[in-house]
């Protein structure tokens, strides 16, 4: 839904692309936190990482949904 937005392009795709780098850019810095906190446990935190993914992915799929 996000990649038809952007390919449409125009004021609309331009704000989505840069939206979906801010929001790439604050992931990662969230998971590198989960995974520097993790360190010892056995899985490194790939749970909570996955989770926070997921709850990103939702939150995407809702907003794009409603267009």
């Amino acid at each position: 839904m996000r990649l038809v937005k952007i390919a449409a392009g125009g004021a609309a795709g331009q704000a989505e692309a840069h939206l979906m780098i801010s929001e790439k850019m604050r992931a990662l810095g969230q998971s590198h936190a989960i995974a520097l906190r993790a360190i010892g446990s056995a899985d490194g935190g790939a749970a909570r990482i996955t989770k926070l993914y997921q709850r990103k992915l939702a939150a995407n799929r809702r907003r794009l949904s409603k267009i």
